[in-house]
């Protein structure tokens, strides 16, 4: 079997040595699967729980995988509880059809979509009010001061861009 299973073949070779079975004869993939099931069972003590967050953490960029999932398989269990906490995780991932939380849909993201172009929008609003209120404030204050006198540039670019003259 191997890796080659989903054409990641430099992926898994990195992570994974190409034999699957360990000096026991266990099957890798069946050890870590059996961690797996265990740490979503909620089976692991909190004790060892932090021991291996903190193995994970010391181990830097890389995960020592290897490690954590012998330290999982070790810990000892009911494996009536772990049956039974299986089978219920498995049914209700089926009743659900898949993930615990889904991913947004396409609704949601046309939504934030909006949103944020929304957000955008007011917050401009609002700094252009600002803007001009201090403009107003500031002709009040010195009548002299030409406040339009700021859009010229502008109005000239603008201008330039339509071809007007």
């Amino acid at each position: 079997m191997g890796c080659s299973l989903r054409g990641i073949r430099f992926f898994c070779s990195k992570w994974w040595p190409l034999n699957t079975q360990d000096s026991t004869g266990d099957s890798i993939f069946g050890q870590v699967g059996d961690a797996s099931l265990r740490l979503m069972s909620g089976l692991i003590s909190r004790r060892t729980m932090r021991e291996l967050q903190q193995e994970a953490d010391r181990a830097g960029d890389g995960y020592p995988w290897q490690e954590i999932t012998v330290a999982i398989c070790k810990e000892p269990l009911d494996e009536e509880k772990l049956f039974e906490q299986g089978l219920r995780a498995q049914r209700d991932w089926i009743a659900r059809g898949g993930r615990e939380t889904p991913k947004p849909g396409v609704r949601s993201r046309g939504k934030r979509g909006l949103a944020n172009l929304l957000a955008r929008l007011i917050f401009f609003t609002l700094y252009t009010c600002a803007v001009i209120g201090l403009l107003t404030l500031l002709e009040a204050k010195w009548p002299q001061t030409d406040i339009y006198e700021v859009f010229e540039p502008f109005t000239d670019w603008v201008q330039g861009l339509l071809g007007g003259g």
